[in-house]
């Protein structure tokens, strides 16, 4: 939902590619405001307004943009849907989203909708989907001398999802 940013060294006849030479964090954006990282909205943004170059790197298979001596390498809903697939084939227990935000959350800047990037994973995880088993534990405790007289119940679900996804909920009333 975000790319990272870095200053290549050379402003004209810069090495553009992933690894290439660079001095430092790229510019803050207009909206994430920190050296370093712009959110998925603000590289829509500098590709569609600022018109910088967009290529894909076939190794990392994400895309990167440039333009003079800015340089940053983000994911796009190809690159997101390509990591949800990993993450099945790995079978894996699932995977991390840094930060809602950073996607393009009302559809202004990339023209791909409301949350395009999220939108893309949960379409591509549903179609990974099989049918789905729960598994419910429930217990309860009451008050004791020894907790002090709270009571506590909570539940724990299990959905394991044509086991490739187990995902843990536990749910404390």
């Amino acid at each position: 939902m975000y790319g990272r940013t870095f200053i290549l060294k050379q402003k004209k006849n810069a090495d553009t590619k992933p690894y290439g030479a660079s001095k430092g964090a790229g510019l803050p954006g207009n909206f994430t405001a920190s050296k370093g990282f712009l959110s998925y909205y603000e590289i829509c943004d500098l590709i569609k307004k600022q018109k910088w170059h967009t290529e894909y790197d076939k190794e990392q298979q994400v895309p990167y943009a440039y333009k003079e001596d800015q340089w940053v390498s983000y994911d796009n809903q190809e690159s997101i849907e390509k990591k949800c697939h990993y993450v099945a084939s790995k079978r894996l227990a699932g995977a991390m989203i840094w930060s809602l935000d950073f996607d393009d959350f009302n559809g202004a800047f990339c023209a791909q909708g409301k949350y395009p990037l999220l939108t893309r994973v949960k379409k591509t995880l549903d179609s990974l989907q099989g049918p789905t088993t729960p598994i419910r534990i429930h217990k309860t405790t009451q008050a004791t001398t020894a907790n002090r007289g709270y009571s506590y119940n909570y539940s724990f679900f299990l959905l394991s999802i044509n086991s490739i996804f187990p995902i843990f909920i536990y749910h404390f009333i």
